[in-house]
């Protein structure tokens, strides 16, 4: 009785908990079933160094051109829908995805796999996870 006297006279209290409870439960299942995964630097020079996957970096130009991954492609995320028939030959071969913190990355992985794409992986952290694990990066 006393538990459902509190939660009627916290009722705003209650109903902050019960959304923090369903966003939780959310990302935990968006995270389960999604179609990419999500590796940090040193999983990215592991896969670097034994599975040779395509590096595609969705990043613009001028981030480009200021710094990209040794023997990264270059394909902007606004582009990456037009330009999806340049990776065909990967469509069942790991491709690492960066962007400059993981957030473009993330929307392009979700483009790449409803395009039919089994093995990306987004660079959580992006370029700058990159850089402060004191990585290389390649300057134009």
């Amino acid at each position: 009785m006393d538990f459902f006297d509190f939660l009627q006279r916290h009722w705003m209290l209650t109903a902050a908990a019960v959304g923090i409870l369903f966003m939780i439960i959310a990302n935990e299942f968006a995270r389960v079933t999604s179609k990419y995964s999500e590796i940090n630097p040193s999983e990215a020079t592991r896969m670097l160094s034994h599975d040779e996957p395509l590096l595609l970096d969705v990043r613009e130009i001028d981030e480009f051109r200021a710094g990209y991954l040794m023997g990264a492609k270059h394909i902007p995320l606004g582009q990456l829908a037009a330009k999806a028939d340049q990776l065909e030959a990967w469509k069942d071969k790991p491709v690492i995805i960066y962007c400059r913190s993981g957030n473009r990355s993330g929307v392009a992985c979700g483009q790449l796999a409803k395009l039919g794409f089994t093995k990306l992986h987004n660079l959580a952290g992006g370029i700058l996870a990159w850089q402060h694990e004191n990585l290389p990066v390649k300057k134009k």
